[in-house]
């Protein structure tokens, strides 16, 4: 039997012993799927563990495995240049030894993670390299590092890391008596080591008290990323999953989508150190897992609301009993506080409102309405620690009020028995004078206000009056003379004319009338101009408003854009960041409005997505979805735009079902919106159209683009850009259904709209440049086809992050135009980089990835070489 077949019997054997009776049955039922020899096997292995019970300690797997390697022995062998000592942990992949480096150079205690015997299969090899490059890459005072790595004299991958020796964070809570206020504290520390984890593009997906060691100093250190994910594209993560998610994660500190085996993201981690603050604070788990079933264990956590810490603790639960979590070992239950059962009523206090309020926003059950960093969620604590507003409270008056009077509580009490004594003083003799005055200073504050913002109207009105008679005869006008012959065009260039000199006295005036000027350059694709004109606002509203204002990352987000549109999306992407630090910033003092905040997200994620930057994206767009509640009206466009944005992140990952869900929800909410049908279903629907295309829905994707194109040319013309990306995806359409007549017209069509708006060398420029050379070649002129597709590579390598899936399909394109002219040798490493990067980034099973491999096929077959041919041809 072979050590692939040995691990997965291990593994339904491992899980099987955790039911009983039925359960069992209908566990090994679905974990086998119809094979029943794999079954069988399991079976006469509990058959044998039951009637064992008591007498062996271990699996019978584990056994036989023993007896065929040196299991026995480990604990007292050479590792490289180390001896182990014992063992000191032991986990489904592989079992940790302390050791001692015993050679010349120096002597070390540290700690090996060694595969174990029988576990070699290519997948969980593979899951243990992982872990390799994620420590390799964390050097952080609060992870434990790695020292050192190597294989074994027979093969077995080991890392070497640093010997942490503590106690569990919530032993060692307990056992050094930390009150509410130190375990909060200690709990920030951890949440520092995850957030750099998830800076790293690394997400933990195994947070708990036994992955998180506190030495006697009380220095917290995060162990074991066994089974952590790499959000960075340029890594894979090419592990098989096991028999049963159960062996992946650990059920009581698991996500709703770990749980449900959505994709995981940083929220999941948010989670865990959701559910790990709750069991520090209270001394119980949120959940009560009766069953090891997995409907059992998804129903609990996926739609049983926990209750509130202050709650937990008190003993008033007030869920059945079935659900209500028990105190736990290792749980807070000697220091002051003393929870569950005899927690103080100011213990208790202390836990209701900010800490309740911090703790279930954590944990919400959809990942989106979480807080969206591990560094939001710890900011929050540090708030509620220092007397602060908190995200996850309701902002209201009463509530501010009161923080405020918590953090100077001496100072307002001494002026409140300052104020009561004066008060009582002269009430009687200045009451109506006190209100008299008040009444006539807010009286002269509003009329100056008024006064000024009816001048800067009146100002604003003037001129727009004047631009927009441009054309007028009336011997008054102000015109050049050309009278009803005037384009708006003309009128645009007066006005910028004249702005600079009519408005000098009022910059913020100036500022938006230079705003509005150049966006309607820029809706021309006039980019240039856009520019100029967005640059100088900016620059007022800097003099104006300073330049940490949200008004001022209001016009650094509106040059921005204009910036990407051009295609700088270096300079794009720097203004973005610098407008979301101040949004940031002042988004909790109420002066930044959420939908500003929610456009620059989704216009940031947007430019990551089209420049190979995925997994970054995703996380822009999901802190913008977070703010959907909060944003009604037309202003929920921006909604409709982060699910758009978000599926085209999903899609770009190569998760082609996620991303037909959002684009369906992101039409499904522009076409909501109040008034007419708006532009941006039709990039929606292009993008959705391509989509189906790609999943090979053709008639379906036809019909979406169609009507893409439709909505498009009613409202922006013929010539508008969403008009050459919907061609430029019909045209890819056309080609794989066969008609390369209407393929090219749609290509060309694309590339002449793009030739027309766009600077030479535009990333819009490669999309419909590939597939153009790829209906060239199809159509015998490989020669015009090869030129057109490096011009399209080049672009794209230049613009895109290596390793994008953009890049490996024009490399494909031109690798399939290479093989048609027979220059085979040429041809060969591009094919090969391509199908490795879609392999990477989009599955081994996505059609972008079966097409890449098919191009190697026809490659081999040409070449004469049907070994090679052999090696990439699917199996039958």
């Amino acid at each position: 039997m072979s050590s692939g077949l040995w691990n997965k019997i291990d593994e339904l054997f491992q899980s099987a012993c955790e039911f009983n009776g039925e359960e069992r049955a209908v566990f090994l039922a679905e974990a086998c799927g119809g094979d029943e020899a794999l079954r069988a096997e399991v079976e006469s292995l509990l058959a044998y563990h039951d009637k064992s019970a008591g007498v062996i300690d271990s699996s019978a797997v584990e056994k036989v495995l023993q007896l065929i390697g040196d299991g026995n022995h480990e604990a007292e062998r050479r590792i490289g240049p180390y001896k182990t000592i014992r063992e000191i942990g032991r986990g489904g992949m592989g079992t940790v030894y302390l050791a001692m480096r015993d050679d010349d150079q120096y002597q070390k205690q540290v700690a090996i993670k060694l595969i174990k015997p029988g576990m070699d299969a290519d997948s969980v090899i593979q899951r243990f390299r992982t872990e390799r490059q994620i420590l390799a890459n964390l050097e952080h005072p609060n992870v434990a590092r790695l020292i050192d790595g190597g294989s074994t004299e027979d093969g077995r991958p080991y890392l070497v890391m640093e010997y942490v020796e503590g106690r569990s964070i919530s032993e060692y809570c307990d056992v050094e008596q930390l009150s509410i206020e130190e375990r909060l504290r200690l709990f920030l520390t951890v949440s520092a080591a995850v957030q750099f984890a998830h800076q790293n593009l690394v997400v933990h997906r195994d947070i708990k008290p036994s992955n998180i060691l506190v030495t006697s100093d009380g220095v917290p250190k995060l162990l074991d990323f066994g089974i952590a994910k790499l959000i960075d594209p340029g890594i894979s993560e090419s592990s098989a999953q096991t028999a049963t998610v159960l062996r992946v994660m650990t059920p009581e500190y698991a996500s709703p989508e770990q749980v449900r085996g959505l994709p995981i993201t940083t929220a999941s981690d948010v989670y865990s150190l959701g559910v790990l603050l709750y069991e520090l604070l209270t001394g119980r788990r949120p959940y009560h897992i009766t069953s090891k079933s997995p409907a059992e264990i998804e129903r609990v956590i996926c739609t049983v609301e926990p209750e509130k810490p202050s709650r937990a603790i008190s003993g008033q639960s007030s869920v059945v009993s079935a659900l209500a979590p028990p105190p736990i070992a290792g749980g807070p239950k000697s220091h002051s506080f003393n929870p569950p059962a005899a927690a103080s009523g100011s213990d208790l206090k202390s836990l209701r409102g900010d800490l309740d309020n911090i703790v279930l926003m954590a944990m919400r059950k959809e990942p989106q309405r979480r807080y969206v960093s591990v560094a939001q969620f710890a900011d929050d604590i540090r708030r509620h620690l220092d007397n602060l507003p908190i995200i996850a409270h309701q902002d209201t008056f009463s509530y501010r009020s009161a923080k405020f009077i918590r953090r100077h509580k001496v100072a307002v009490a001494a002026a409140a028995v300052i104020a009561l004594t004066l008060i009582a003083g002269v009430l009687g003799v200045f009451w109506q004078a006190r209100i008299a005055g008040r009444q006539a200073r807010i009286a002269a504050q509003e009329r100056d206000r008024a006064r000024l913002e009816t001048a800067k109207a009146e100002r604003a009105k003037e001129f727009l009056q004047d631009t927009l008679g441009f054309a007028d005869q009336n011997w008054m006008a102000s015109t050049n003379g050309k009278g009803p012959e005037a384009t708006i065009g003309e009128a645009l260039q007066q006005a910028s004319e004249h702005a600079e000199s009519e408005l000098a006295d009022q910059p913020d005036v100036l500022a938006g009338v230079l705003a509005t000027v150049g966006t309607v350059y820029m809706n021309q694709a006039k980019f240039d101009l856009a520019e100029k004109y967005m640059r100088r606002s900016l620059e007022l509203v800097r003099n104006v408003d300073g330049d940490d204002s949200p008004q001022t990352a209001k016009s650094m987000a509106d040059l921005g854009y204009v910036l990407t549109l051009k295609g700088d999306y270096s300079g794009g992407q720097t203004l973005f960041q610098e407008a979301l630090t101040i949004y940031h910033k002042h988004f909790a003092e109420g002066s930044v409005r959420p939908v500003w905040l929610a456009a620059t997200l989704d216009i940031l994620g947007e430019v990551k997505v089209a420049t190979g930057r995925p997994a970054e994206a995703e996380t822009l767009l999901r802190e913008s979805l977070s703010l959907s509640p909060r944003i009604s009206g037309k202003d929920r466009v921006n909604v409709g735009q982060a699910f758009a944005v978000l599926a085209q992140a999903r899609v770009t990952q190569g998760d082609l079902d996620e991303g037909e869900t959002l684009y369906r929800n992101a039409i499904a909410e522009y076409r909501k919106l109040p008034g007419t049908e708006r532009p941006e279903v039709a990039d929606a629907l292009s993008n959705f159209g391509d989509l189906l295309k790609t999943k090979g829905k053709y008639a379906e994707s036809e019909s979406t683009l169609r009507q893409a194109l439709e909505i498009a040319r009613r409202l922006n013309g013929d010539n508008s850009p969403r008009v050459a990306i919907a061609s430029g995806y019909l045209a890819q359409l056309l080609y794989l259904k066969g008609d390369y007549e209407g393929a090219e017209e749609a290509a060309n069509k694309s590339l002449a709209i793009c030739k027309q708006l766009l600077p030479q060398g535009h990333n819009g420029f490669a999309s419909p440049m590939t597939i153009l050379g790829l209906i060239m070649n199809k159509t015998g002129r490989s020669i015009q086809a090869e030129s057109i597709l490096r011009q399209a590579l080049a672009i794209r390598e230049r613009v895109l992050a290596k390793g994008a899936w953009q890049i490996a399909a024009t490399q494909g394109a031109l690798g399939e135009c290479l093989t048609s002219q027979k220059r085979y040798a040429e041809a060969e490493p591009l094919l090969i980089q391509s199908y490795d990067v879609m392999k990477q980034t989009q599955g081994e099973q996505n059609p972008r990835a079966l097409e890449a491999r098919e191009r190697l096929v026809k490659l081999y077959e040409a070449w004469g070489k049907p070994d090679l041919a052999a090696r990439y041809r699917p199996s039958p």
